[in-house]
């Protein structure tokens, strides 16, 4: 509903063939879908058979800014989704499914976006367990190109360079050197850039890994 603009397009309060008419969707499948996500709780019924959104709905219609995404959640299981259902095509080719980096600049942005919200939470506990630089200390954030990690770090000390793929890096790379962190183009898998450094942080690439 999200991808689609069916939910935007209820926003006004619409039955499900105007809000499809305005959507350029299906009458059935909308009507089947708007019914869904009122269930769900996103939309509440109103008058003449309209729907709108809920307090719910309205959050994840909310702009997203540079280090959030309401919605960014349900992006990421979408595609967790889209690349499990791939499993049996993987098993038989031996092509892993997912491209972290993949994807058009728009979904690339969406993803990076999406995992500084999810970050944003848990920086400062990462801050704290990592603990104070030595003086001069040098840290590598690798998969760090979302930012979240890397400021907050930058902000307790450290001096810290980002190392990321090079299609990642062409989304966030900019804004973490304006903020004064350095990057590196590195395929984690291959190599991991010279240093020396006196930390590694690695919580935004482990969980990729068994």
């Amino acid at each position: 509903a999200l991808a689609t603009g069916l939910l935007e397009a209820f926003a006004e309060g619409r039955t499900p063939g105007e809000a499809a008419r305005g959507a350029g969707l299906d009458a059935r499948a909308s009507r089947i879908v708007g019914l869904a996500l009122a269930a769900l709780g996103y939309l509440e019924e109103g008058p003449g058979g309209r729907l709108a959104p809920t307090a719910r709905g309205r959050a994840l219609l909310a702009p997203p800014g540079p280090d959030e995404d309401p919605a960014g959640d349900l992006h990421l299981s979408a595609r967790a989704i889209g690349f499990h259902l791939r499993l049996p095509e993987a098993l038989r080719a031996g092509a892993p499914p997912d491209d972290v980096s993949g994807g058009d600049a728009v979904q690339r942005e969406r993803f990076l976006r999406a995992m500084r919200h999810i970050a944003s939470a848990r920086a400062p506990g990462a801050v704290a367990a990592i603990g104070p630089p030595p003086p001069g200390g040098r840290l590598l954030d690798v998969g760090g190109a979302p930012g979240t990690y890397a400021r907050a770090l930058a902000a307790a000390g450290w001096d810290v360079t980002v190392a990321d793929l090079p299609e990642a890096l062409a989304v966030g790379g900019a804004d973490l050197e304006a903020a004064g962190i350095a990057t590196v183009p590195a395929d984690a898998a291959e190599a991991l850039p010279e240093g020396p450094w006196d930390a590694i942080y690695m919580g935004n690439l482990v969980h990729l890994f068994d």
